[in-house]
């Protein structure tokens, strides 16, 4: 809000809210042996110490659905290193996955859920995350692809 002499009010953060980092989740690329999440920045200031997390699960059968009230188990990230990511820029995160488990899901006999959690902090200090998840399944037209799924996905 700005004050008839011009002048923010107290509090006001819309400064901040504009210009901040937004990071989003721009694909999946599936390999054999590894995911890639495909990460870009939207926002017009860079993200720092941004680092990324994901949980798997399998179920037995093609293109099932989690029991109701299903949680993830989400494990503490281990140490490693955090990135850099500026304005309109892209970056890769591997994780690695079970090459048999996924031969097994692209043949239709397992279900992959996968739960992604990215956080950063924007150059105001403020910490965010973004968790995503999403399931690979046959679409209609028989291939496989990433999904997003369930109500477990929400961004600060």
């Amino acid at each position: 809000m700005i004050w008839s002499d011009g002048a923010k009010a107290p509090g006001d953060n819309s400064e901040a809210i504009r210009l901040r980092a937004y990071i989003h989740i721009n694909r999946f690329v599936k390999a054999d042996s590894y995911l890639r999440v495909i990460v870009i920045n939207r926002g017009l200031t860079p993200a720092s110490a941004l680092t990324g997390k994901i949980t798997y699960h399998w179920l037995p059968g093609d293109k099932q659905d989690l029991p109701e009230g299903f949680v993830f188990d989400e494990r503490p990230l281990p140490p490693g290193s955090a990135a850099l990511l500026g304005s309109q820029q892209e970056r890769s995160i591997r994780f690695e996955i079970d090459p048999q488990r996924f031969r097994l899901a692209n043949e239709g006999e397992l279900t992959l859920f996968v739960l992604v959690r990215i956080t950063y902090s924007d150059v105001f200090g403020h910490n965010h995350a973004l968790v995503e998840s999403v399931r690979y399944a046959r679409n209609g037209q028989g291939e496989f692809g990433f999904e997003s799924y369930g109500n477990y996905s929400h961004a600060d």
